[in-house]
């Protein structure tokens, strides 16, 4: 194919008539996941937060989780069923006079004050579970299994169960590909709304293929991503909060053969000003998160 484009751009040179521009190659995206294949990634997120009006140091908490992937099923429609295990978590916190660092691989270790005691146990209690999600073959989740202690981990709260808030976390966090096939520049986008207990906060993300990369070496897919966020407050809650100019970015790297995910980041960065009991202050918030295989 390509020798017959080379070849009927010569000839329109020779005869001096104009080539035609030759078709951009386009990408069909979609996951083509191999069964029993198993990749371990680390995952990095990091949250800086300043606040205004009240008497709070900077707060600076990284959490590093260390977990397997692991192909278990792909049905004949092209749907992946895939375990994820956490295999290792490790939480650091900086406020100030405040601190506090665990690891879930050395649970006697670390510096644990009493307001974090049941959060360090909670964690130690997910490290070694797993959770078990199906996905379509364009990325959109079709069913999520967790286990007991990852529902913990996000609370219960009797209006909002927290397996439907974790099933939204994933949707919004799952990478899912457009119907028609793409070429450099190509766009689209998708919205996740999630019901918190003081309003409704919707994401919507905007993706662009940006085409062939490498990392490592090792070429690649990138994709790109910005995003908008809005908050729509519940009636009656009873404090306020305005999302003030949310700035969401960040990019996606697929393997080539897109039967994984070599790299993403992610950062979003926002200030929020709460109002409850007549006090009003503001935070400023920066969270980055970074997916990448291990060893990388």
């Amino acid at each position: 194919m390509r020798s017959s484009a080379l070849t009927v751009a010569s000839l329109c040179f020779l005869v001096g008539l104009p080539a035609l521009p030759q078709a951009r190659a386009q990408t069909d995206l979609r996951w083509r996941a191999k069964p029993g294949a198993t990749y371990r990634y680390v995952a990095t997120q990091t949250n800086q937060t300043e606040t205004e009006g009240l008497p709070v140091p900077p707060t600076n908490i990284e959490q590093v989780f260390n977990y397997t992937e692991k192909i278990t099923k792909v049905a004949s429609d092209g749907s992946i069923t895939k375990e994820l295990t956490f295999d290792r978590i490790q939480f650091k916190l900086n406020s100030g006079p405040f601190q506090a660092s665990f690891d879930t691989a050395k649970p006697d270790e670390g510096n644990v004050p009493p307001q974090l005691a049941q959060l360090q146990q909670v964690l130690n209690d997910l490290a070694g579970q797993s959770i078990r999600y199906v996905l379509d073959s364009k990325g959109k989740v079709k069913r999520l299994d967790l286990p007991e202690a990852f529902e913990k981990a996000v609370g219960q709260n009797p209006a909002f169960p927290a397996r439907e808030n974790i099933r939204r976390l994933a949707e919004a966090g799952s990478l899912v590909f457009p119907d028609e096939p793409v070429q450099p520049g190509s766009r689209w986008s998708a919205t996740v709304p999630q019901e918190l207990p003081f309003g409704t906060l919707s994401v919507t993300t905007e993706y662009t293929y940006a085409g062939k990369d490498a990392i490592n070496g090792q070429p690649v897919h990138k994709i790109t991503l910005t995003g908008t966020v809005t908050l729509k407050q519940r009636e009656g809650s009873a404090f306020k909060i305005e999302l003030l100019d949310p700035k969401l970015s960040g990019a996606v790297y697929l393997s080539e053969d897109v039967t994984h995910i070599v790299r993403s980041e992610v950062d979003f960065q926002f200030t929020q000003r709460i109002t409850n009991a007549g006090q009003t202050f503001t935070q400023k918030v920066r969270s980055q998160y970074k997916v990448e295989l291990a060893g990388q």
